[in-house]
């Protein structure tokens, strides 16, 4: 029997998760935004602006939708380091409703921020009791060490790939950090977005795609928190599914498909006569924790799944 992980019956939209515009530190408004990402084949923008929470439900359209949401920063405030060497932590918050007015935080005067997983996880927990998807963004950029990303508890999904970071000079591609988490048995999303401001060519360069009925706000909020969603650079992961035993995918032609668990249990597919591929198949092992695939082009740019657990895998 065929158990989809990534439902077939869905339609496929191309999400940045993560954008700045004029209403903080960006330098395009939210309709230029919205119209140069159209014109690159996308269907979803997370208007994801510096601690400003803004409803842009008037951009959304038969073929676009702008999810509402904000990025709030945490910095270290340390007089021995420099600017450069403080951690900081930034989470975006997503509405999970077209309806939803305020920041998760205007009931809230007293609340005091600083740089502490205490404080980080309380407000975590109000913007998830107050209907919003939370992500913890770019670790790697924000310096964040083990014992730091792994204190945060609560939020819905990690910032996978930060493309900006690139521009940056940063590897912001946390696949080692996302397995540390998924090992702990933290169940977590993962999300792609640029970043973008537009003061460099920090557009189009990584995403979300979000597997939805259609573009109604809150279908496509609800995939978001199903985990119906892969992140991209590029390849495409057509189908995604268990059946037999083993977890099988079929993508867009690919240099290598790579099956990763919890363990050294894994394995990469390639073309042994060159050339390159377009599936595979590995068997689940019940022992194993949970398991995930990315594929790699011949360009080198991935997708990635998420990890998904056995009892999901199994059906258990």
């Amino acid at each position: 029997m065929r158990r989809d992980l990534l439902n077939s019956k869905y339609n496929q939209y191309k999400a940045n998760m993560h954008t700045h515009s004029t209403v903080s530190d960006g330098l395009k408004t939210p309709e230029e935004l919205r119209d140069m990402y159209m014109a690159e084949g996308y269907s979803i923008i997370a208007y994801t602006d510096h601690e400003k929470f803004v409803r842009h439900n008037e951009l959304s359209n038969e073929s676009f939708l702008a999810l509402n949401g904000f990025e709030m920063g945490f910095d270290e405030s340390n007089p021995n380091k420099s600017t450069w060497e403080t951690y900081v932590c930034h989470i975006n918050f997503v509405a999970l409703s077209p309806d939803i007015e305020n920041h998760p935080n205007d009931d809230n005067p007293t609340f005091v921020r600083e740089y502490s997983s205490e404080c980080i996880n309380s407000m975590i927990r109000r913007g998830r009791e107050k209907g919003f998807f939370v992500t913890h963004n770019h670790p790697t950029w924000s310096l964040e060490n083990y014992p730091i990303y792994m204190s945060y508890e609560g939020h819905n999904a990690l910032e996978l790939i930060n493309y900006v970071s690139f521009w940056c000079g940063t590897n912001e591609y946390n696949t080692g950090i996302y397995d540390d988490l998924l090992r702990s048995g933290k169940r977590l999303i993962a999300v792609a977005g640029d970043d973008n401001h537009n003061l460099v060519p920090d557009s189009f360069g990584a995403y979300t795609v979000i597997l939805s009925e259609n573009l109604e706000y809150r279908n496509v909020a609800r995939s978001l928190e199903e985990g119906q969603c892969y992140v991209s650079e590029g390849p495409e992961i057509k189908e995604l599914y268990v059946e037999d035993g083993k977890i099988k995918v079929k993508c867009s032609p690919a240099k290598h498909i790579h099956f990763s668990s919890n363990s050294r249990y894994a394995q990469t597919f390639f073309n042994e006569n060159g050339g390159l591929i377009t599936e595979a198949e590995y068997e689940i092992l019940p022992e194993v924790k949970y398991m995930r695939v990315t594929i790699i082009d011949d360009h080198n740019r991935h997708a990635c799944s998420r990890g998904y657990f056995i009892d999901e895998l199994l059906g258990e």
